[in-house]
Protein backbone atom coordinates (compact mmCIF):
# COMPACT_ATOMS: atom_id res chain seq x y z
CA UNK A 1 0.00 0.00 0.00
CA UNK A 2 1.09 3.75 -1.10
CA UNK A 3 2.02 6.15 1.02
CA UNK A 4 -0.53 8.51 -0.06
CA UNK A 5 -3.16 5.80 0.38
CA UNK A 6 -2.39 5.26 3.78
CA UNK A 7 -2.62 8.86 4.69
CA UNK A 8 -6.22 9.60 2.63
CA UNK A 9 -7.44 6.58 4.60
CA UNK A 10 -6.41 7.70 7.78
CA UNK A 11 -7.35 11.27 7.35
CA UNK A 12 -10.82 9.42 6.41
CA UNK A 13 -11.01 7.53 9.72
CA UNK A 14 -10.09 10.97 11.49
CA UNK A 15 -12.71 12.99 9.81
CA UNK A 16 -15.41 10.31 10.46
CA UNK A 17 -14.31 10.59 14.53
CA UNK A 18 -14.81 14.17 14.11
CA UNK A 19 -18.70 15.10 16.07
CA UNK A 20 -19.52 17.93 13.65
CA UNK A 21 -17.24 17.00 10.80
CA UNK A 22 -15.31 19.63 8.29
CA UNK A 23 -16.00 23.09 9.68
CA UNK A 24 -15.16 25.98 7.58
CA UNK A 25 -12.21 28.29 7.50
CA UNK A 26 -11.98 30.04 10.50
CA UNK A 27 -11.89 33.93 10.04
CA UNK A 28 -9.54 35.90 12.07
CA UNK A 29 -11.46 38.95 11.53
CA UNK A 30 -14.69 40.02 11.02
CA UNK A 31 -16.29 40.22 8.15
CA UNK A 32 -16.85 43.67 8.40
CA UNK A 33 -13.53 44.17 9.49
CA UNK A 34 -12.27 42.35 6.62
CA UNK A 35 -14.33 44.09 3.85
CA UNK A 36 -13.33 47.57 5.12
CA UNK A 37 -9.50 46.81 5.06
CA UNK A 38 -10.19 45.42 1.18
CA UNK A 39 -12.02 48.97 0.74
CA UNK A 40 -9.05 51.18 2.48
CA UNK A 41 -6.88 48.34 0.31
CA UNK A 42 -8.46 49.32 -2.84
CA UNK A 43 -8.37 52.98 -2.18
CA UNK A 44 -4.79 53.49 -1.56
CA UNK A 45 -3.80 51.36 -5.08
CA UNK A 46 -6.53 54.16 -6.67
CA UNK A 47 -4.74 57.14 -5.08
CA UNK A 48 -0.84 56.09 -6.15
CA UNK A 49 -2.24 55.53 -9.65
CA UNK A 50 -4.11 59.11 -9.61
CA UNK A 51 -1.11 60.21 -7.93
CA UNK A 52 1.33 59.16 -11.26
CA UNK A 53 -1.11 60.01 -13.56
CA UNK A 54 -1.07 63.43 -11.99
CA UNK A 55 2.52 63.58 -11.85
CA UNK A 56 2.50 61.77 -15.58
CA UNK A 57 1.01 64.88 -16.45
CA UNK A 58 2.40 67.66 -15.03
CA UNK A 59 6.22 66.72 -15.60
CA UNK A 60 5.49 65.91 -19.42
CA UNK A 61 7.31 68.17 -21.48
CA UNK A 62 6.86 69.07 -25.10
CA UNK A 63 10.36 69.01 -26.88
CA UNK A 64 10.84 72.29 -28.53
CA UNK A 65 10.39 72.79 -32.33
CA UNK A 66 13.38 72.30 -34.18
CA UNK A 67 13.80 76.18 -35.63
CA UNK A 68 13.89 76.12 -39.50
CA UNK A 69 17.41 76.93 -40.99
CA UNK A 70 17.74 79.85 -41.85
CA UNK A 71 20.43 81.20 -44.50
CA UNK A 72 21.77 84.05 -43.30
CA UNK A 73 23.98 85.99 -45.97
CA UNK A 74 25.39 89.00 -44.64
CA UNK A 75 26.10 89.72 -40.89
CA UNK A 76 23.64 92.77 -40.61
CA UNK A 77 21.23 90.26 -41.44
CA UNK A 78 22.79 87.42 -38.62
CA UNK A 79 22.43 90.58 -36.09
CA UNK A 80 18.64 91.39 -36.70
CA UNK A 81 17.97 87.35 -36.59
CA UNK A 82 19.66 87.07 -32.97
CA UNK A 83 17.58 90.15 -32.08
CA UNK A 84 14.64 88.99 -32.88
CA UNK A 85 15.50 85.71 -31.37
CA UNK A 86 16.07 87.45 -28.11
CA UNK A 87 13.10 89.79 -28.19
CA UNK A 88 10.48 87.09 -29.38
CA UNK A 89 11.66 84.63 -26.81
CA UNK A 90 12.31 86.96 -23.82
CA UNK A 91 8.76 88.33 -24.35
CA UNK A 92 7.45 85.03 -23.89
CA UNK A 93 10.02 83.54 -21.13
CA UNK A 94 10.97 81.00 -23.32
CA UNK A 95 14.73 81.05 -22.69
CA UNK A 96 15.40 77.48 -23.34
CA UNK A 97 13.71 77.39 -26.62
CA UNK A 98 15.31 81.06 -27.66
CA UNK A 99 18.65 79.29 -27.04
CA UNK A 100 17.99 75.89 -29.21
CA UNK A 101 16.63 78.73 -31.81
CA UNK A 102 20.08 80.42 -31.32
CA UNK A 103 22.45 77.30 -31.31
CA UNK A 104 20.81 76.67 -34.75
CA UNK A 105 20.83 80.13 -36.60
CA UNK A 106 25.05 80.35 -34.49
CA UNK A 107 25.50 76.91 -36.26
CA UNK A 108 24.55 77.35 -39.81
CA UNK A 109 26.17 80.69 -40.04
CA UNK A 110 29.06 79.57 -38.91
CA UNK A 111 28.64 75.83 -41.22
CA UNK A 112 28.37 78.88 -44.37
CA UNK A 113 31.22 80.76 -43.05
CA UNK A 114 33.49 78.15 -42.30
CA UNK A 115 32.35 74.76 -44.45
CA UNK A 116 32.92 72.91 -41.26
CA UNK A 117 30.47 70.62 -40.22
CA UNK A 118 29.49 71.84 -37.29
CA UNK A 119 25.60 70.63 -36.33
CA UNK A 120 27.04 67.38 -35.68
CA UNK A 121 30.12 68.23 -33.43
CA UNK A 122 29.99 68.50 -29.65
CA UNK A 123 30.95 72.23 -28.17
CA UNK A 124 34.03 70.71 -27.44
CA UNK A 125 34.68 70.00 -30.81
CA UNK A 126 33.65 73.24 -32.32
CA UNK A 127 35.62 74.79 -29.63
CA UNK A 128 38.97 73.11 -31.24
CA UNK A 129 37.93 73.95 -34.97
CA UNK A 130 37.03 77.74 -34.28
CA UNK A 131 39.57 80.51 -33.26
CA UNK A 132 39.78 81.78 -29.61
CA UNK A 133 36.78 84.29 -30.60
CA UNK A 134 34.07 81.78 -30.38
CA UNK A 135 35.70 79.30 -27.81
CA UNK A 136 33.37 78.23 -24.82
CA UNK A 137 30.28 79.75 -26.39
CA UNK A 138 28.80 76.78 -27.39
CA UNK A 139 29.46 75.03 -24.09
CA UNK A 140 27.75 77.62 -22.34
CA UNK A 141 25.09 77.76 -25.25
CA UNK A 142 24.79 73.78 -24.78
CA UNK A 143 24.64 74.37 -21.04
CA UNK A 144 21.97 76.92 -20.93
CA UNK A 145 20.12 74.47 -23.61
CA UNK A 146 20.12 71.35 -21.37
CA UNK A 147 20.80 72.07 -18.10
CA UNK A 148 18.32 70.88 -15.60
CA UNK A 149 16.99 74.61 -14.39
CA UNK A 150 15.70 76.81 -17.02
CA UNK A 151 17.74 79.99 -18.05
CA UNK A 152 17.20 83.19 -16.16
CA UNK A 153 16.85 86.08 -18.38
CA UNK A 154 20.28 87.57 -17.53
CA UNK A 155 21.60 84.57 -19.01
CA UNK A 156 19.53 84.58 -22.21
CA UNK A 157 20.54 88.22 -22.94
CA UNK A 158 24.38 87.85 -22.18
CA UNK A 159 24.35 84.32 -24.66
CA UNK A 160 23.16 86.50 -27.06
CA UNK A 161 25.64 89.54 -26.84
CA UNK A 162 27.99 86.69 -27.06
CA UNK A 163 26.41 85.54 -30.22
CA UNK A 164 25.99 89.20 -31.95
CA UNK A 165 30.04 89.53 -31.14
CA UNK A 166 30.85 86.48 -33.06
CA UNK A 167 28.17 87.31 -35.66
CA UNK A 168 29.95 90.57 -35.98
CA UNK A 169 33.54 89.21 -35.55
CA UNK A 170 32.49 86.24 -38.26
CA UNK A 171 35.03 87.55 -41.20
CA UNK A 172 37.71 86.29 -39.38
CA UNK A 173 36.05 82.72 -38.60
CA UNK A 174 38.03 80.41 -41.05
CA UNK A 175 38.39 76.74 -41.09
Amino acid sequence: MMLAERFSRNMGDIVKDLPEGLAGPLHILDPIVETALYVVLALVVLLIGLYALAYWLYNRRRRPETPPKVAVRSRGAIVEAIQEIRSGYAERKHYRTGCHALSSLMKTHIEEKTGLEIEEMTPGEIDLCLKKNAAGYFRQLSYLQFSRHNPKRDEFFDICEKSIQIAKASRRLKK
